[in-house]
Order: structure tokens, then C-alpha cells, then sequence
């Protein structure tokens, strides 16, 4: 009788601590759901495994798993911190008793801090004593630094004696732009496995622009399949503030101002044409050809000058409003100034009062005008000298164009002596006529003309 009390005493005393290292109420899963996370340690489990813990949530990584185990090292999980868990804590095995791998070269597995592993360590598999990649080309491996490895040094068989894809392989890899499986030119694909494009033959083939049939230049197609007549470069556009209106030439409020002389964006950049395709643009017949009436209207110098072969620039403007061809109230200048040279001897200064002259810091002026009283659009074209004189410019291959709500000059950028650094302000102005103050207005980028001039996209 004694013997069986302290049987009893022994078993309750098991449980009790049991429970004491759950932490938790166990329960008995005849009289309730089991359910691992809610708290309460199932202990009797018909049929299934007993609860060793339960910690109110299913979160691995804190003493007790997702599903309710014990997270040491031995318990056949691999927990949260260990590599392996075998279901022991011996060592020898391939886990070591700290639940961490046991690396062996040699068995079979690719384990932490090796590259390979065949099961058995020989170099002349490709993998090393090491159980690193060897790199040694033609053991029909491909390893790292290898495009291909066909057993063999060989060239002339698709990869070569250092293992790189070769041309002729019938598969267009790097460096290819084409592979029809041979070595031939003259079939489309070339010996180098490039394009085997013949210019004049008629048909646009890759790494040609165009072709027409022949290997004349100046026929819109150049004798190296090249488009004589590349679209003009549009450039990259910078907004600027709506309303930011001044006064053309001092810091007072501006005392008339339009929508369609308010700047939003503004731009410029440099296209290097052919004679083709300068002649082609700005030619008789041309999109830009002087007198051009209408959707674009195109404005000239007094003697206009044809445009050169060379870098033209491009400077746009962009308005609140589309420009008027035709205003009865209001006459109006758009100009681009220039600094040509890059000197500051001949940049137009500013005389006080007028701190806020639009054109200072230019010695190239460039203005389209419309003039309300005469109805009609004009160009002139001005050069300061370093006597701060301003002489006209009457002949000059410039053209301003109106389309909607722009303002296009294309300027050659032989008449800068500073070529493509030249820099650019684009200005807009507006007046009665009589240009009298506290009845004109005018906008410019930025806040006002004393700011650094612009400069010109090249590409």
C-alpha cells in the first residue's frame, strides 16, 4: 500500500513540474479543444503527441515553437539559431551537439563554405581536396568564370580552348549580334557573327539607318546607309514660374503683360546637320524655309543667309498662351541673346537706373517683333562691340518660328566665335508701341536678368 502512495506521490509530482515548466494551466483535451498557441498545455493527447509547452502564441524563436515543442538543440526541429537538429545531441553525425553542421568534403553535400561536393574529392572532376571549384577548362563542367566547357581544348567547335561561347555555334550568345551556325560572310551573318548588312542593296538591315539602294552621299541617305536628315534634337525643357512679370529693363512692376509673353518652359540644344540636311530643313521647300506662312510661321534676317552644314541651335520657348500671329493692341519682341564669345568686354551692361535690362550680359541679339502699328513680323539681329555700340546685323542664317504657344530660333553656331559654350537668355517683351514705361512688361527665366545666362545642351 505504501509502495503504491508513493507511485502516486511520484507521478503527480511529475506532472506538477511539468506544468511548472510550461508556465500554463494543462488541460485535458477530452473536456476541451487543443489548440497550440492559446495559452494552456495539453498533457493527455489521445493518439497524438502531448504538448511540451505553450506559450500563448505560435512564434518561433522564443523557447517554445510554432508548434508548441520545446526549441533545444536535440528535439529533431531545426529551430530558430540552428543549423540541423538530428534528434540527438552526439556529435559525428553530420549535426554536431550544438546543432550546428558538421562539414565533411567528400560527402556528397554542398554544405556551408564549400562550392562543391561530388562525394568523392578528386581535381580531375572539376572540384578540388578542397571542395572548391577547380577552373580548369575541359572536364565538361562549367564552373565559375566558364561560358561553356565541352571536354576538350579545342577551338573551332563552338567553345574555345578557354572555355568561351566561339561564333558559329548557331546560338547568338554575348558579344553576338548574330550566329546562323557558320563562318561565312556574305550570308547575313558575318564570319564575326555581326550583322552582314550590305549598304546600297535596298533593304534597311540591321546597323543601318536607312539605304535607298546606292552609296551616294547627299541624297538624303549617306554611302554608309546613314540618315543625311536626322530629327532635330529637342531639348530638355526647364519650367519657370506663371506671372513672374518685370519690367523690360528695371526692377519696377511690369505695366502690361500678356499670357502669351509669360515664359513656362524654356530650352536649348545643338543638332549637328549634313549639307543635306541643313538644306533639307531650312532650304527652299523646307520645313523652316523662310516665308513659310501659317502652322509654323517662319520668320528670316532682312538678307537671309543660307543655313551651313555644322551645329545648329535650337532655343525654345514655350507661353502661357499661344502667340498671335496678328494683335491690334499690343506689339511684341521675342528674342534670344547671346553671349558669343564668352567675353565680358562687349556683354551688353546696364545703365542705373536700369539694373534689370533683359538683354545685359549678351553681345548677340536675336529679336522677332511684331509691330501692331504696321501689322507686321520682323527679325533683327544686333552685335555689341566693346564700345557698348550696338550695330545691325542684316544678313544671317537665323530663323524664328511660331507654332502655337513656342518660340523657335535656329541659330548656326558659326556665328558664335565660341561655338557650342556660348550661352543663352530667352526674353519676351510686350508694349504699347512707344515702349513707355508704366505701359510695358516683359519675363524672362528665373527671377530676373541679373541670373546667370544659359547653356546649351550638346549631345
Amino acid at each position: 500500500m505504501f509502495s503504491r502512495l508513493l507511485g502516486v506521490v511520484s507521478v503527480l509530482g511529475s506532472l506538477l513540474v511539468l506544468v511548472g515548466l510550461a508556465g500554463c494551466e494543462p488541460i485535458n483535451p477530452d473536456d476541451e479543444e487543443v489548440v497550440c498557441g492559446d495559452g494552456h498545455r495539453a498533457v493527455f493527447l489521445a493518439g497524438l503527441d502531448p504538448e511540451e509547452c505553450d506559450d500563448g502564441n505560435t512564434i518561433g524563436g522564443d523557447g517554445c515553437s510554432a508548434v508548441c515543442k520545446w526549441e533545444v538543440c536535440g528535439n529533431g526541429v531545426t529551430d530558430i539559431g540552428e543549423e540541423c537538429d538530428d534528434g540527438n545531441t552526439g556529435s559525428g553525425d553530420g549535426c554536431d551537439s550544438e546543432c550546428h553542421g558538421e562539414r565533411e568534403c567528400g560527402n556528397g553535400i554542398v554544405e556551408l563554405g564549400e562550392e562543391c561536393d561530388y562525394g568523392n574529392p578528386a581535381s580531375d572532376v572539376g572540384c578540388d581536396w578542397g571542395c572548391q571549384w577547380d577552373n580548369e577548362c575541359s572536364n565538361e563542367i562549367v564552373e565559375p568564370g566558364e561560358e561553356c566547357d565541352d571536354g576538350n581544348l579545342e577551338s573551332d567547335d563552338g567553345c574555345d580552348s578557354e572555355c568561351k561561347f566561339e561564333c558559329g555555334n548557331g546560338r547568338p550568345e554575348l558579344g553576338e549580334l548574330c550566329d546562323d551556325g557558320n563562318r561565312v560572310d556574305g550570308d547575313g551573318c558575318s564570319s564575326m557573327c555581326l550583322w552582314d548588312s550590305t549598304c546600297g542593296d535596298g533593304t534597311v538591315e540591321d546597323g543601318e539607318e536607312c539605304d535607298d539602294g546606292n552609296v551616294v552621299d547627299g541624297d538624303g541617305c549617306d554611302s554608309m546607309c546613314r540618315d543625311e536628315a536626322p530629327p532635330l534634337t529637342e531639348p530638355m525643357m526647364s519650367d519657370d514660374p506663371l506671372a513672374d512679370f518685370i519690367d523690360s529693363i528695371s526692377s519696377v512692376s511690369a505695366g502690361r503683360v500678356s499670357s502669351a509673353m509669360d515664359i513656362v518652359r524654356y530650352g536649348a540644344a545643338a543638332t549637328r546637320l549634313s549639307a543635306f540636311a541643313a538644306d533639307f530643313y531650312f532650304g527652299v521647300g523646307g520645313q523652316f524655309a523662310c516665308g513659310t506662312l501659317g502652322a509654323p510661321t517662319v520668320i528670316c534676317a532682312p538678307t537671309p543667309a543660307p543655313m551651313p552644314e555644322g551645329d545648329v541651335v535650337r532655343v525654345v520657348t514655350e507661353f502661357q498662351a499661344p502667340v498671335p500671329l496678328d494683335d491690334p493692341d499690343n506689339s511684341y519682341i521675342y528674342s534670344a541673346v547671346i553671349d558669343s564669345d564668352g567675353r565680358m568686354m562687349n556683354d551688353w551692361q546696364f545703365n542705373v537706373p536700369f539694373d534689370w535690362d533683359i538683354f545685359q550680359g549678351a553681345d548677340r541679339w536675336y529679336q522677332l517683333r511684331w509691330n501692331h502699328g504696321t501689322r507686321a513680323w520682323d527679325m533683327t539681329v544686333s552685335q555689341v562691340d566693346d564700345g557698348q555700340n550696338i550695330n545691325p546685323v542684316t544678313t544671317s542664317t537665323a530663323r524664328a518660328v511660331i507654332e502655337g504657344n513656342r518660340v523657335e530660333w535656329f541659330l548656326s553656331a558659326s556665328e558664335f566665335s565660341a561655338g557650342l559654350t556660348a550661352t543663352y537668355r530667352p526674353t519676351s517683351f510686350i508694349h504699347d508701341g512707344a515702349f513707355t514705361e508704366g505701359d510695358r512688361g516683359a519675363d524672362v527665366p528665373g527671377a530676373n536678368p541679373t541670373e546667370a545666362m544659359l547653356t546649351i545642351d550638346s549631345f
